[in-house]
């Protein structure tokens, strides 16, 4: 992630944006290097921010706070955030922050969006740490998928077949049945730009659900979703990913989408004139 340059390039785009009254105070979830902070230090400094405003950040893994320290102290910014090592839960406004962030910084995220605790991070942060209606980077996400037929990625499913490689000869499906108990659903991550020609598109891409990190999020929803296929086929797997938008203006965005996707012409997909603003080609099969 610290090699993707689009990726930061646009964090930083986004982080200037939201930074820009001299008194913010900007909370940093999941520091990890201490990246997104030091951006929000640069940016706190740019807008004379410096004194009156102030760049917080948290990292409860000891060994990653540890490098965190060192990354700042090299880039002479160890004065300029206060780094604690706890989780963001651990944090309370009057003991490590002086007063609740108007900026919340965050890359929590993994190829589902949400698996990395995303959901009860912000609402304790919502609940405890920010201010009413606070500034966020990421503003708000987007989560699509597709249907596909992929013999190659029904195999990494199918247990029937895995059962005949199996070492100790024993066989768990009955004889006649693994067309019905051979399937065990799993979710992997992965880079599908290379299984392109192992795919057949059995759909266009559909929005799965959106996500506002700006606001206390639910705990639990759902969404009923009609697909209508685009041929026919056995669908074997649904490749999802996401679309992060970075700011309030709508003007920075950052991607997972596969190739294939970038390349089309969806309307509801946001896209700038030179196509995908961002994109980290990784996305996740179901």
């Amino acid at each position: 992630m610290l090699n993707d340059a689009a990726r930061n390039r646009a964090y930083r785009r986004a982080i200037d944006a939201a930074v820009s009254d001299p008194s913010a105070r900007v909370l940093d979830i999941g520091a990890g290097t201490g990246l997104l902070s030091m951006m929000s230090a640069r940016a706190l400094g740019a807008v004379g921010g410096e004194g009156r405003g102030s760049v917080s950040a948290c990292e409860s893994y000891l060994p990653m706070g540890k490098l965190t320290r060192k990354v700042l102290r090299t880039n002479g910014m160890e004065n300029k955030v206060k780094l604690f090592h706890k989780r963001s839960d651990e944090l309370e406004v009057g003991v490590e922050l002086d007063s609740p962030a108007d900026v919340l910084v965050s890359e929590i995220l993994d190829s589902e969006l949400l698996g990395e605790g995303l959901i009860p991070t912000l609402q304790q942060a919502h609940d405890s740490l920010l201010v009413k209606n606070p500034k966020t980077v990421p503003y708000r996400a987007t989560t699509y998928g597709q249907l596909v037929e992929s013999p190659f990625l029904w195999k990494m499913h199918d247990l029937h077949s895995n059962e005949a490689n199996a070492a100790d000869g024993v066989w768990l499906t009955p004889d006649g049945m693994e067309n019905i108990v051979s399937v065990k659903l799993q979710q992997h991550a992965m880079q599908c730009d290379p299984l392109e020609d192992e795919i057949r598109l059995l759909s266009e891409p559909f929005k799965v659900f959106e996500f506002d990190f700006s606001e206390r999020p639910e705990s639990q929803r759902e969404n009923k979703i009609t697909i209508k296929t685009t041929g026919d086929g056995c669908v074997h797997a649904i490749i999802s990913w996401w679309v992060l938008q970075l700011d309030s203006a709508g003007s920075i965005f950052y991607s997972t989408a596969p190739k294939w996707v970038r390349q089309s012409t969806i309307k509801d997909l946001p896209q700038c004139a030179d196509g995908w603003l961002n994109n980290q080609d990784f996305c996740h099969l179901k």
